[in-house]
């Protein structure tokens, strides 16, 4: 249901401070340097879908892609790197990308939502190092809640 989405991004442009229709136009909320994109996925009957969010995080060296793939797989796994996200590959582009869901429940709340951006945020920034080379991945990857039963 689109009335649900539609709603959801004009409460969270409010709660934000932003124009609600520029947001429901560029569908793009900047957050530091760190662009997130957002769309809604239709539910089935009267489910009114997700708030999927995700980040382009740019595509590994040609000569890296290989080893960063197998980094990414691994990290995917119980989202155990992820903080409870998931990593892609854009097929068009080659970049990875960092997503997220938000059922759109009458819950679903701006405020509900908020505490999932700063690690989503944190896991992005952490992977667009890894990517770019910028950040060496000895530290200790973002955990999920899933981590300890593994």
């Amino acid at each position: 249901m689109q009335v649900a989405f539609d709603e959801f991004v004009q409460a969270l442009a409010q709660s934000l401070g932003l124009d609600p229709v520029q947001l429901a136009q560029s569908q793009e909320l900047m957050v530091d340097d760190l662009a997130i994109g957002f769309l809604h996925e239709e539910g089935q009957a009267e489910d009114p879908g997700d708030f999927v969010f995700f980040s382009r995080l740019g595509a590994p060296q040609p000569v890296d892609a290989p080893a960063v793939h197998k980094i990414l797989l691994q990290a995917n796994s119980l989202w155990l790197g992820t903080a409870g996200f998931t990593l892609g590959l854009h097929a068009g582009s080659g970049d990875i990308l960092l997503c997220g869901r938000w059922p759109l429940l009458p819950e679903a709340t701006p405020e509900a939502f908020m505490p999932l951006l700063d690690p989503f945020v944190a896991t992005a920034l952490l992977w667009r190092g890894y990517i770019d080379g910028s950040l060496d991945m000895n530290s200790e990857l973002p955990q999920s809640e899933l981590a300890d039963m593994a």
